[in-house]
């Protein structure tokens, strides 16, 4: 089955507000695949570029390909933007026509190709078995089925394994977990418990390591267009490391203590549930902490729609702990929450300093209709580069 989720004038202001690029539009028609997977296999993958779309990578990419993907890097409604589709009298697609287009695709539950089906012990051996430097147009998505259990390995997917995508059998049933840190000797950027992927939905990536070890990362993805659909990120400091180019959130949960949302990519979270933990006594927990090193840099967190709340064990501790909505990583740090609720566990500040007076006149942090006891504005920081934006700033860049 299909469905689609897309409201096209909540989205459009997110993506102003930060220069996101126009590919979000095609992440929501995307996300909306539902597959059934069998209960009899663990690791499995199919392949198929045929017009009979047996598998979810056939349906995504007879949705991505042709001219669909010409539109992924359009940018609309920025002033002074040229707009190619117009001049060069292309059919510009609406929130309607892709709707129309993206329904007309049958989706049919697949227990194997013709070329036969291939299981694997681990999610590592899967990837490994995918081809490499693929395009889409040579060979679709390569899709990689993973059934109900805990896998504990560290998957990292090497640049010449392109356009994968991992399916789960639900994130509280898929279970990828590990448990690297800094404080047992490992770099933070090899860390996660798994490492870029396109397309993964219904799974969960969890770093075990606790509180106490520093960075814990869960995952660390710098896939470029990449969609993650009703997944689970489960760790503490640093829980998930959005590294680089353009991502995409939707119904996602992420729990963590301190910067556990952090990076220097251009990342959307939609309809998220973002949960602050219980972290060490005397610490703080801070949602964001964005990686913008360049003014002219169209990067930053566009946070949607999205929950941002206490999870339980923080609950359990009567709110004990601070919780802020961001610090500036970097001198250009951007991050905007847009229309999501904040539970009273946030900071009146709203937001806290890094190092003293850094990047505090460089950064933008923005708030637009948030609501909630944690959404109030009237005690927020005092700093040049914080907004409470208007319908203006919503639309323009900051």
């Amino acid at each position: 089955m299909l469905s689609y989720f897309l409201n096209c004038t909540s989205a459009s202001m997110a993506w102003g507000a930060l220069h996101l690029l126009a590919f979000f539009l095609l992440c929501f028609i995307v996300v909306g695949l539902d597959v059934v997977v069998p209960v009899n296999q663990s690791v499995r993958v199919a392949q198929d570029n045929t017009d009979n779309f047996n598998t979810i990578g056939e349906a995504i990419t007879f949705a991505l390909n042709n001219t669909l993907l010409h539109h992924l890097h359009q940018r609309r409604g920025v002033p002074g933007e040229r707009d190619h589709a117009q001049e060069e009298n292309e059919p510009y697609f609406d929130c309607s026509s892709i709707a129309a287009l993206i329904n007309g695709v049958g989706l049919r539950q697949c227990y194997g190709m013709e070329s036969g089906t291939d299981n694997f012990n681990t999610i590592g051996e899967a990837i490994a078995f995918a081809p490499n430097d693929t395009t889409v147009e040579e060979g679709g998505y390569f899709a990689i089925y993973v059934n109900e259990g805990a896998y504990r390995e560290n998957v990292f997917v090497p640049e010449i394994k392109k356009n994968l995508i991992l399916i789960g059998a639900g994130a509280d049933r898929t279970v990828i977990t590990s448990n690297r840190n800094v404080e047992d000797g490992w770099e933070t950027y090899d860390i996660a418990t798994f490492g870029s992927v396109h397309c993964p939905q219904d799974m969960t990536f969890e770093n075990t390591a606790g509180s106490a070890k520093q960075q814990v990362v869960a995952m660390r993805n710098n896939a470029d267009l990449s969609i993650f659909y009703r997944c689970k990120f489960l760790g503490y400091q640093d829980t998930l490391y959005v590294h680089s180019n353009n991502q995409f959130y939707r119904d996602c949960e992420v729990h963590g203590t301190i910067d556990f949302i952090f990076g220097d990519a251009t990342a959307v979270f939609q309809n998220c549930h973002i949960y602050a933990r219980l972290s060490l006594q005397g610490q703080v927990n801070v949602v964001t902490a964005q990686g913008r090193t360049l003014y002219n840099e169209s990067i930053g967190f566009s946070i949607h729609n999205c929950t941002i709340g206490a999870a339980s064990e923080l609950v359990a501790a009567n709110y004990s702990m601070k919780t802020f909505l961001g610090r500036p990583w970097k001198e250009f740090s951007r991050t905007v929450y847009m229309q999501s609720y904040i539970e009273g566990i946030v900071e009146a500040a709203g937001w806290m300093t890094w190092n003293g007076s850094f990047a505090l006149n460089r950064l933008y942090y923005g708030e637009y209709q948030n609501y909630g006891p944690g959404a109030a504005t009237s005690g927020r920081v005092q700093c040049p580069g914080y907004r409470l934006m208007n319908v203006t700033d919503v639309y323009l860049h900051p």
